[in-house]
């Protein structure tokens, strides 16, 4: 995923850059997410779109459209949870998941580790105190696979999916033909 300049983020319907922060699976874990996208969509898990493999991404908070302008707000909010979460860490995805209500199939980590959820939930706290206003629900790290799908039996994963986590971005969303292209505006590293 490429590094893109704050200053070419692109403009969505209703004013503003579409922003979340997330983590990207290493080159071999996004190869293994997206061969399972695939297999998911030969099988028994049909209807709907694979994501794309550069997009392939575990959600740390997504916050939403942002004028062009907060985007320093945003980068001094995250500098201040970096300082804070500097460790790098393993993310494991060990199952499968199907979400009938969104159509949603994902590879998801039953036990986050420690320093997962404490980066995702500091960067949480950090965001609305800084009044960006985010959906408060309980956070379930997960890759999602396929959109618009149907799957009458999910098959289990056959083995689990990790990589060390050694970064974590702040990423645009922007319309394109056949989908959503995200990209890092900018990347914290982890050592």
């Amino acid at each position: 995923m490429p590094d893109r300049p704050a200053a070419c983020c692109g403009w969505v319907k209703g004013g503003g850059i579409r922003i979340f922060f997330a983590l990207w699976p290493d080159e071999p874990a996004r190869r293994q997410l997206a061969a399972l996208a695939e297999r998911l969509y030969a099988g028994s898990c049909g209807g709907g779109h694979g994501v794309r493999a550069a997009n392939l991404h575990l959600t740390l908070a997504f916050v939403g459209q942002v004028a062009p302008e907060r985007l320093t707000v945003l980068h001094g909010v995250a500098d201040a949870v970096g300082r804070r979460n500097a460790d790098a860490f393993e993310c494991t995805l060990d199952r499968l998941c199907y979400w009938k209500r969104s159509r949603i199939i994902c590879a998801a980590v039953s036990e986050p580790s420690r320093a997962l959820v404490d980066l995702a939930h500091t960067l949480e706290d950090a965001l609305s105190e800084a009044g960006f206003p985010l959906e408060r629900r309980p956070y379930v790290p997960h890759v999602t696979l396929m959109r618009g799908a149907s799957c009458s039996a999910l098959p289990a994963l056959a083995a689990p999916i990790g990589w060390r986590v050694r970064e974590w971005v702040l990423a645009e969303s922007m319309p394109a033909a056949g989908g959503s292209v995200y990209s890092a505006i900018r990347r914290w590293p982890l050592s």
